[in-house]
């Protein structure tokens, strides 16, 4: 948990005051886990950010044709970026909130000769009635070979939020073949939302394709996407960012898949 320090005037008593001055202040939880928040003495009305957890990316896949002439790789998908709600709600001094940051997703492991895994789903991030979905995980990448057609995994979706949606994860790209270069045989879509992570780049001749960047539910939180060889994808940083894609080398195991970062809850009164 991150606290920011409590600040405000000092109490005061007499010339007409019953008890203390309202002193404003704030407190952030940046780690996955459950907490008991304090109202404190004096307070009436909270400004909550709730902000849920990133996905993970996915691993890149490969998959050579036995000749060693055509082989095939796809890079994963990046996880999406966790929803948001914000809110201001009326409370009385000294209640006590369980309030829960959501952890993210696990990214999955690259593959040499099968189709990559899904990236697991952000948790949900709640508290004071309120619920800021996770984002979903990348979608695996698929290992084709002797003439079949690559692909790389798409994004995972954004976490749902009352105030916003987490941007959606970058699809990976789809490798060519061995002498025709690792190109995009067609355009990957690009990651959404503020603070999307980028592709990662693509290899030469018979190498490799990068995988998706994560979505982002707040400014600069999506992890990039692994670049050429067997590179993996980057985690997505805390307050809800999915992880990066991992790239796939022909003919190698592909690179893992970043995980999502966890999910945040700010306060303020």
């Amino acid at each position: 948990m991150s606290l920011l320090q409590r600040t405000g005037g000092m109490g005061a008593k007499g010339f007409g005051f019953t008890g203390s001055v309202y002193k404003p202040g704030s407190e952030t939880y940046t780690t996955a886990g459950t907490y008991t928040f304090v109202v404190p003495a004096d307070v009436y009305s909270l400004s909550v950010d709730l902000i849920g957890a990133g996905g993970g990316g996915s691993g890149g896949a490969s998959k050579p044709d036995g000749n060693g002439n055509y082989q095939w790789a796809g890079g994963g998908g990046g996880g999406g970026g966790g929803g948001r709600v914000t809110s201001t709600i009326s409370v009385s001094p000294l209640t006590s909130y369980s309030i829960t940051v959501g952890a993210g997703g696990a990214g999955s492991g690259g593959t040499s000769g099968s189709n990559s895994s899904n990236g697991s789903a952000g948790g949900s991030t709640t508290g004071f009635s309120l619920t800021a979905n996770g984002g979903a995980g990348g979608n695996g990448a698929n290992a084709y070979c002797c003439g079949g057609d690559p692909g790389g995994g798409s994004g995972g979706s954004g976490g749902s939020g009352s105030t916003s949606n987490g941007g959606t994860g970058g699809g990976g790209a789809r490798g060519g073949s061995g002498p025709s270069g690792g190109v995009h045989v067609s355009p990957s879509p690009a990651a959404t939302g503020t603070g999307a992570g980028s592709a990662g780049s693509d290899g030469g001749a018979g190498d490799c394709a990068g995988g998706g960047g994560g979505g982002s539910g707040i400014s600069s939180s999506g992890g990039n996407g692994g670049n050429s060889g067997q590179g993996a994808g980057a985690a997505g940083n805390t307050g809800g960012g999915g992880g990066g894609g991992g790239s796939a080398q022909s003919g190698a195991t592909g690179g893992s898949g970043g995980n999502g970062g966890a999910g945040r809850i700010t306060i303020n009164w």
